[in-house]
C-alpha cells in the first residue's frame, strides 16, 4: 500500500504485482513466415504476448512476405521473437468471432453455456465437440 503518493488528498492505492501466464494462447487474421503477426488496433494481444512466458499463435493466413517490411503494416504487428509456436487455422477462433473476418457463432455459445453448467454436461460438450473433431480430422 502506498498513502497519497501525489500528496492530494486521494487515499491509499493498492499495488500488486503483474500476472506472468506460462501460456497465452492468441489467434489473429494474418502472420509472415518469420512468425511475425498482424494484430492492428489490438494491443492489448501485444500485452499478452509481453506478459506469457510462452505465446501460441493461430493465424487464418500465413504470407511469405515478411510484415515488418512496409510501414502501414509494420505498425500493427507483434514481432516474432515474442511468438513460441504459429500454426495456420483458417475459422480458428469459432466459436468467437474474428473482428471483421467473421462473426461470433452465438448458437454455438449458447449450448456450451448451457452444457458448461454441471460436469456431466461439460464432458458431453468435449466428447462431441472437441475430442470428435479432432479424430474426424486426423
Amino acid at each position: 500500500m502506498v498513502d497519497d503518493p501525489l500528496g492530494q488528498g486521494h487515499g491509499r492505492i493498492l499495488l500488486i504485482p503483474a500476472i506472468q501466464p506460462d501460456v497465452a494462447i492468441i489467434h489473429s487474421p494474418l502472420a509472415d513466415r518469420d512468425g511475425n503477426v498482424w494484430i492492428g488496433r489490438r494491443r492489448e494481444l501485444a500485452t499478452i504476448a509481453h506478459a506469457s512466458k510462452t505465446l501460441l499463435v493461430t493465424v487464418e493466413k500465413i504470407q511469405d512476405e515478411s510484415l515488418l517490411a512496409s510501414e502501414a503494416s509494420a505498425a500493427g504487428t507483434l514481432p516474432g521473437f515474442y511468438v513460441t509456436a504459429l500454426a495456420e487455422a483458417k475459422m480458428g477462433a469459432l466459436p468467437l468471432g474474428l473482428v471483421e473476418h467473421y462473426p461470433a457463432d452465438t448458437d454455438a455459445l449458447t449450448a456450451y453455456a448451457r452444457e458448461a453448467r454441471t460436469e456431466e454436461g461439460f464432458q458431453a460438450y468435449l466428447q462431441r465437440e472437441v475430442f470428435a473433431t479432432r479424430a474426424a480430422a486426423e
